[in-house]
């Protein structure tokens, strides 16, 4: 390795280092990567390479908690890889079809409670439409939950 070389990665986004011989890229879609590299001559050569991303969709709800205050299962919360959620809408139903609960927050935390007070123990229906940082979306998660006291 030359170290007179000079490198240009392309695009420079979601790279440690856009002018580095090795770089370590961590791009949120799938992205096709190119290095431009010129020698002390100006003798210059290219190469792509085609880094494919998974989509990163590890969330889940309980399908029950007790907000009763005693430090255990209080929340009702979104689990798993929240941190890659870009946009959520959450909304519970009482069996009325009322929505007690809503949140676009991906770290919202429901207290059990709807106009300031506790809601009755029972079964809930929940809805939640989800786009992830890298454009992958879903709108099928639905399923109930239990209140339990």
């Amino acid at each position: 390795m030359n170290h007179n070389n000079s490198y240009q990665w392309s695009p420079a986004f979601n790279v440690s280092c856009s002018s580095c011989a090795n770089t370590d890229a961590t791009p949120i879609a799938n992205t096709l990567y190119t290095v431009n590299v010129t020698d002390e001559n100006g003798c210059s050569a290219s190469s792509e390479t085609n880094v494919t991303v998974n989509s990163i969709t590890d969330i889940f709800i309980p399908n029950a908690f007790s907000p009763n205050n005693d430090g255990n299962n209080d929340f009702l919360q979104l689990y798993g890889d929240v941190n890659t959620i870009q946009y959520i809408d959450f909304k519970v139903f009482n069996r009325w079809g009322e929505m007690v609960f809503s949140s676009s927050n991906h770290q919202f935390q429901w207290d059990g409670t709807y106009k300031g007070e506790l809601v009755d123990r029972g079964a809930y229906i929940y809805t939640m439409n989800v786009v992830f940082i890298n454009g992958y979306s879903r709108d099928d998660y639905k399923g109930s939950i239990t209140i339990l006291r």
